[in-house]
């Protein structure tokens, strides 16, 4: 049994290089396409560039990896580097937004102005079609009306709100990657990802983005560090419900998360307790879910449960070839002549039918798709700097590029973690009970979800986390192969001779040792 596990983790390791691998690909078609982009963001982009700003990320990383390398193992340092590079990481969000002031639309105005009016006991708005399609949306629509009674209306309050749920992301990520590898992989995680520009640019936009990530964050958080205690794993559930409450991804990591307690369920020694652990996790997350759709229909908000009433929309919308799976007005609205229900399930299943019947177009679709979902420029920077906000197109370009760049490096060195991972694993270093095989669930479903779904490189937003972690082993296995370093110690446990720590030998006995 343990063999078919090394052997399973090691191929889905072997699917993060591949998707990865693809992703140098598309990102290089797409800047040769970026000079004849009519795009304002774009005008006059250089590729040559945005390449040197990669490099100059990647150098950046690999400085800051040999500093903590070298860094002193004691308490009171490492406290003040986490410190800094938090601060770091609000501080930038402050200033954008200070610079920033973007104007509210499309459905993050319609949701601000519902929420306001929940806020004040007016739910006149729930027959909007909107929301009667997407029901899911009430959930963010309670969030951001508690925050409004208790902050006031002003967006401001909301934006350092969402400054405030940036800052647990870091510091639940750092924890997550503490606990996979060691805490210098975490600090260099956790710098990449504070200064990752797309999560710095969004931050003046009302999302729903920022608080569901970091929930979904807690509760992986609770899942990988704290599984010896039951009442731990039901909090986990009940902070991965809230993320699903706010951003309807839950299912997937739930999914996740299953996958790797199924493990455990086969083997006739951990049978219990991987069952009572999943069952734990479900109570929590299940409960949450229940207690909100109560709260839902006891207040008047909606008669329906939070879910989608529209369900082949996406799916429409993502296979639609014409428009190469990306929202577009007019072929976007091809269901709302019908309503909701049956009807319009129906006509969207046949869409759906009619457009998979061309094989080759298929292929030509799935191919663009990825191309644009996972090579092309993060729209976070239109969606921030709206028509009102002064800037110059040279500024402009500069920050898109930078942005471009810095995810060019991201991908390069995010194809390397992921060799190193498969390596590491091939060679019995990285064991089989190392929970990295969440993050790699989550990235294979997220990539592979998107070939069916409508897309937009915002939705990048979600599974940046685990792409940071997956770059910056690759940074840091780059450092320790070239100046022949052994990774430290972490809390004076001796490590394996490899790049990475490795994860505690499982103990049948010890809940605090459960993988």
């Amino acid at each position: 049994m343990d063999k078919i596990r090394t052997t399973m983790g090691s191929l889905l390791t072997l699917l993060v290089v591949f998707f990865s691998a693809c992703m140098i690909w598309a990102v290089s078609t797409m800047l040769k396409l970026a000079p004849t982009s009519q795009a304002q963001t774009l005008a006059n982009f250089s590729q040559r560039e945005t390449w040197l700003l990669a490099g100059v990320f990647i150098v950046g990383w690999g400085l800051f990896a040999l500093l903590v390398t070298y860094l002193p193992d004691k308490k009171g340092i490492w406290l003040l580097l986490i410190g800094l590079i938090l601060l770091l990481g609000i501080g930038l969000r402050l200033y954008w937004i200070y610079k920033v002031p973007s104007q509210r639309f499309s459905d993050f105005k319609t949701l601000y102005r519902d929420s306001v009016y929940f806020s004040q006991g007016d739910r006149s708005f729930n027959d909007d079609n909107y929301l009667l399609s997407y029901p899911y949306q009430n959930g963010f629509i309670m969030y951001q009306s508690l925050l409004i009674r208790i902050f006031g209306p002003s967006p401001l309050a909301l934006k350092l709100v969402n400054v405030f749920m940036a800052s647990l992301t870091m510091l639940a990520l750092f924890g997550i990657v503490h606990r996979l590898f060691n805490k210098r992989v975490a600090a260099l995680v956790m710098l990449a990802f504070a200064t990752f520009l797309p999560n710095i640019f969004m931050i003046t936009v009302l999302t729903n983005q920022y608080a569901s990530l970091a929930f979904n964050l807690i509760g992986l958080y609770l899942f990988i560090a704290k599984n010896h205690k039951w009442s731990w794993l039901l909090c986990s559930g009940f902070f991965l419900a809230l993320g699903n409450t706010l951003r309807p991804v839950g299912a997937l990591i739930l999914l996740a998360v299953g996958l790797g307690y199924l493990c455990f369920l086969l083997r006739k020694r951990t049978f219990w307790r991987g069952l009572i652990g999943m069952v734990c996790i479900m109570i929590g997350y299940f409960g949450m879910i229940s207690a909100v759709n109560g709260y839902i229909r006891h207040t008047g908000l909606s008669e329906y449960p939070m879910g989608n009433r529209n369900a082949t929309w996406k799916f429409v919308t993502g296979l639609n070839s014409q428009s190469k799976g990306r929202y577009v007005g007019p072929l976007a609205g091809v269901l709302d002549e019908y309503p909701i229900g049956p009807k319009r399930d129906a006509v969207g299943k046949k869409l759906i039918k009619q457009e998979l019947k061309d094989k080759q177009k298929v292929k030509r679709l799935f191919i663009d798709k990825y191309q644009l979902m996972w090579g092309d420029y993060d729209e976070s920077i239109d969606w921030s700097l709206t028509p009102n906000v002064r800037i110059s197109d040279q500024h402009r370009r500069f920050l898109a590029q930078a942005m471009w760049g810095q995810w060019v490096a991201l991908i390069l060195s995010m194809t390397i973690g992921a060799l190193a991972l498969f390596w590491a694993k091939l060679r019995r270093k990285l064991p089989y009970h190392n929970k990295i095989f969440i993050f790699e669930l989550l990235f294979v479903g997220y990539v592979l979800i998107h070939f069916a779904i409508e897309i937009q490189t915002r939705y990048r937003f979600f599974i940046t986390p685990e792409i940071t972690t997956f770059a910056m082993l690759g940074i840091w296995f780059l450092i320790q192969l070239i100046f022949k370093r052994d990774s430290e110690a972490l809390s004076g446990i001796k490590e394996d001779q490899t790049f990475m720590k490795q994860a505690p030998i499982y103990d049948p006995r010890a809940w605090r040792k459960f993988y």
